[in-house]
């Protein structure tokens, strides 16, 4: 037997021994006890909320260095008391650098007034909040897809979703508006962790990895809301898997997995966006808006986010919204979604190379403006400008020979019209220094300068290779750098 409990500022802590007793506390309408040294049970009037650790996955700084943890190698967790909430966090140091670190809780509500079947009555926030059994639809739609490589998974049971899930990302990094396969070995995405509610080569759309939300009777809203959580996935909709991840763990030092009870009353979008912001202490939040040259798997910015989260670790947070075809247009569009919703204070754009001969750099200029405005009007707000791409020689011959010089327009017209929008903010007091500028097009025809003409980086026409992603990333990088770290100074500053 082994537990104690000591107050800091006003909050209980329970810690939890390798043979800890049932203990109760309350926290604001929320009672807790553990009933193993991996597991708590929160409860409520009416309802309640078991929350157990079950598996851990990570990766050491060491290339490739994977471990897994299950059954009692996994680290005890202890409870927090807060004032609406009940905290659920791993307890121990790890013993060895880590690059990243998952660690999978299921939950499982129950009580008359909280169960929900059918996931009609719990949220998830998909652009915005959404139920589970609407945002489930997707994915049980592309389940029935044929698998190139392996059986799916079982589908949807009588009175419960089946077994769906979400990814975040590839890489650990990003999200997408495309869909990624959960087992694409070139990337490090669950390492695992979920990788028993996947089936290979199915699309599957992204929500909000950070909360789940049930609507309970008289108006009160329950939440499961983790720290960077990695996915969530769902068993049914009272049965689920949250994945809380760690980044950049020194050894010997404290870095927690965290996962809350929250029980409020309200509408479930206000208490979601004050409970996430409440867990998702980042200050800086990296997005990365472009078009198909920026979504590609192992792309610049998938290069950049790897260096600006080392850069600044446990303090920035990256995004990659980038999507095929997407011109200035398409990425306004979505821009308060997904960006501003989710309170992005620096924003890289690699957009504009679907715009060229489509809108018009006056219209382009404008679409910029109607993105760049709100997010530099915010604490740390910050924006980065590419310019188009340089096209290869083949690539230019083909449009004069249509006609049409791509290297004049882009030189003659695209850029020196970003490049000039740059310079207003620059020359504005109140925006000097927030809007910084990148020639990517000149980077690349440098390379072209010094290894002939007929250098290739751009293989199929459009989009660029390994050298050139890398070529993209360390011009822009300097840029981001300064720009990261001036939006630091002035969020903390305001802290």
């Amino acid at each position: 037997m082994c537990f104690a409990m000591r107050s800091i500022i006003g909050v209980e802590v329970l810690f939890v021994g390798a043979m800890a007793l049932p203990v109760s506390l309350q926290a604001e309408g929320l009672e807790f006890r553990n009933t193993s040294p991996r597991q708590v049970i929160v409860e409520w009037p009416g309802g309640s909320a078991r929350v157990t650790l079950v598996t851990a996955w990570g990766r050491t700084r060491e290339p490739n260095k994977e471990w897994k943890t299950a059954g009692d190698k996994l680290p005890a967790v202890e409870a927090v008391a807060g004032e609406n909430y009940v905290e659920i966090r791993t307890v121990g140091r790890p013993t060895q650098d880590e690059r990243v670190r998952m660690n999978r809780f299921d939950v499982e509500f129950t009580g008359d007034g909280w169960s929900d079947p059918s996931g009609t009555r719990t949220w998830v926030r998909r652009g915005q909040w959404t139920t589970v059994a609407e945002a489930s639809k997707a994915v049980l739609a592309a389940r029935s897809k044929p698998s190139k490589t392996s059986v799916p998974p079982p589908g949807p049971t009588d009175g419960s979703l089946g077994r769906v899930a979400w990814p975040p990302a590839s890489g650990l990094l990003r999200y997408l508006n495309k869909g990624i396969s959960a087992n694409d070995s070139n990337n490090d995405d669950w390492t695992g962790c979920l990788r028993d509610y996947f089936s290979p080569d199915v699309a599957l759309p992204m929500v909000d990895e950070s909360a789940i939300l049930r609507d309970g009777p008289g108006g009160r809203i329950a939440g499961v809301v983790a720290t960077r959580a990695l996915g969530i996935a769902f068993e049914a909709a009272d049965k689920f898997s949250i994945v809380p991840v760690v980044w950049g763990a020194k050894a010997g030092t404290d870095a927690p997995a965290c996962v809350r009870i929250c029980l409020a009353a309200g509408n479930p979008s206000e208490l979601g966006a004050r409970w996430v912001d409440a867990m998702e202490t980042c200050p800086l939040r990296v997005f990365f808006s472009g078009d198909s040259v920026g979504a590609e798997r192992g792309s610049y910015a998938d290069i950049l986010a790897g260096r600006v989260s080392s850069a600044y670790a446990g303090k920035v947070r990256c995004w990659n919204i980038s999507c095929g075809g997407y011109t200035t247009a398409s990425a306004l569009a979505g821009f308060q979604r997904d960006v501003l919703d989710s309170r992005g204070n620096l924003v890289v754009f690699q957009l504009c190379c679907n715009d060229v001969l489509r809108i018009k750099p006056a219209n382009v200029v404008a679409n910029f403006r109607k993105m760049i405005a709100p997010t530099i009007s915010q604490r740390g707000g910050r924006v980065v400008v590419l310019t188009p791409l340089s096209y290869d020689k083949k690539r230019v011959d083909d449009t004069l020979k249509a006609g049409t010089d791509i290297n004049k327009v882009h030189t003659e017209d695209y850029i020196p019209a970003l490049k000039t929008m740059v310079e207003e903010y620059q020359a504005d007091e109140k925006t000097k220094g927030r809007v910084g500028f990148v020639n990517i097009w000149d980077a690349m025809a440098k390379v072209r300068a010094e290894k002939g003409a007929d250098y290739v980086l751009l293989p199929d026409g459009s989009h660029p290779n390994a050298e050139c992603h890398k070529l993209i990333a360390d011009a822009v990088w300097p840029e981001l750098k300064r720009m990261a770290g001036a939006s630091l100074e002035e969020t903390e500053e305001k802290r």
